[in-house]
Parts: structure tokens; sequence; C-alpha cells
């Protein structure tokens, strides 16, 4: 899985990063919070812990744990191979401390890529969990999948990508409860050897959905909802260089109209360089 947290345009690629804030361009877990609709915005915690290291020039490993509104807490860890300049990645992560029977949902992820250092690159990422029968209450489908491309300039990266989480869970014998972000982001990062900072500027579009919907083939009584907002955002990283192997990350991301409410996220935290071992 991928961490949005560092914005190196080069970072170590043996590192440990931490960063946590709120975000609260959220539903409510819950699937009945109001007569009439859904609840929004409600404030979640979100951050994430990782490291990354490297196991030879052509093979690198990444763990970590992350608190997302959509995917919840998980757990994950994976391998990306450089072949010339494609990239290949497996990995496997936990959803934890998920509502209803099952607290710990394992899964699989995996990754394609083209890479040329300094000049491009192209990636497209998967995953999703063991379940896929949401007949028994407490079973949970979760997925996840993205489309990247970079193209590096003269100190400047653009980057573009589209990227959807969903969560589906059956809270009862008839009915599932699920929660998607479809996010199109365009971004441009600016660099130089002579300066401290990353600066990584741009916006874009996310759509936040939640649905109570029936299980096919099920009798449900109850009424299926669902609620949707969609609204463009604004976003700035900062990446400061504090020293050769301490980095201050900040990120932040709000709507630029606050219509019918002001959305936002914002996370702060460090990114430590490690000696190869």
């Amino acid at each position: 899985m991928m961490i949005a947290a560092a914005v190196s345009a080069a970072a170590d690629p043996n590192s440990i990063s931490i960063t946590g804030g709120v975000d609260n361009f959220s539903y409510d877990y819950e699937e009945n919070d109001t007569p009439n609709t859904f609840t929004i915005p409600i404030m979640m915690p979100v951050g994430a812990a990782e490291i990354n290291g490297e196991w030879t020039t052509y093979a690198y490993y990444n763990v970590g744990f992350k608190v997302e509104k959509i995917l919840r807490y998980l757990l994950y860890g994976g391998a990306t191979f450089n072949l010339w300049l494609f990239r290949l990645g497996v990995g496997t992560f936990v959803s934890m401390f998920n509502q209803g029977d099952e607290e710990y949902v394992p899964g699989v992820s995996g990754s394609l890529g083209l890479e040329h250092p300094g000049g491009f690159s192209f990636s497209i990422e998967y995953g999703l969990n063991a379940f896929t029968n949401l007949s028994q209450i407490g079973n949970t489908n979760l997925n996840f999948g993205s489309v990247r491309v970079a193209l590096w300039l003269p100190h400047i990266v653009v980057r573009a990508s589209v990227s959807r989480n969903s969560f589906t869970q059956a809270r009862g014998e008839t009915y599932t409860i699920r929660n998607t972000v479809l996010r199109y982001e365009a971004s441009l990062d600016f660099f130089g050897k002579l300066f401290p900072i990353v600066l990584r500027v741009g916006g874009g579009l996310h759509t936040i959905e939640k649905e109570i919907a029936e299980i096919p083939g099920a009798s449900y009584t109850g009424i299926p909802r669902s609620d949707s907002r969609e609204e463009l955002f604004a976003l700035v990283h900062f990446d400061f260089e504090l020293s050769e192997r301490a980095h201050f990350l900040l990120n932040l991301e709000v709507t630029p109209l606050p219509v019918p409410g002001l959305y936002y996220s914002g996370t702060a935290g460090f990114r430590f360089n490690l000696p190869e071992w």
C-alpha cells in the first residue's frame, strides 16, 4: 500500500515515517444516524506509520499501519521488485477492529508499474480482502485501487492520480452498509538541491458515498438509502529537511468553497532516513 504523507521527490529507501491528524469529510460509521439522511461532516482521526527498506538494488519492502476513514484500521506489508524499467509489487494486509463479528479481515494487494527514474512513472495498484460472502453478519468486503502517473521536469514533478477506497459490511441478515471514496487529483512538486523544502500544490475532486442496500436474494424490510457528497479540494504538502536524516511533513487539504460545509483534512509528522543495514 502507498502512504501519501511522505512527499519527498527523492526519499531515502531506508526510512521510517509517522504522521497523524484529522479528516472531517466523513460519514458516521453507524448505519442510522438521522431519520432521513446520513450525517456529514464527522471528524475522524487519520494517521500512518511506515517503515521502508531496501533488500537489494532490485528489491524493496515496506511495513506499516494506517488509520483511514473508509478502510478503517489497516496493518500491511509488501515487497516491490525492480525489473529493468518495470516494477512489480505484492503485499498483504489485515483490516482491524471492524464493527460486527469479524474484527480481523485479511487481504492481498498487488501493483504494476513502469518507471524511468528522473523521467516518468506509471503505476496501477489494487487490493481486496479475502471475504466475498456477505450473507453472514459481520463479514466485510473492502477494496482499494489507484492509477498514478508522474513526469519529472527540471525542479518540478507533475503528478496525476485516480483512486477509490470502498468498505462494505453485512450489518444484518438482509442488508449491507457501504462507504466509498472516489478521488481525482493533480499536483506539482517543486524542489531543488539547494532548497530544504519539497512543496506540493494541487487539487482535484473527491466524492464520498454511504449506502444501505439489500443483499441480493434477501428480503430486506427496511428502506434502502444512499447519500453522497462531491467536492472540489485544494492541497498543499510540505516536506521540510530538518537535517540529513530528519524531515518534517505537513499535509493540508480544504474545500475552497465551504458550501454546504467546510471539509478539510490535516496531518503532520516526521520521516527519518535510516542507515543501511
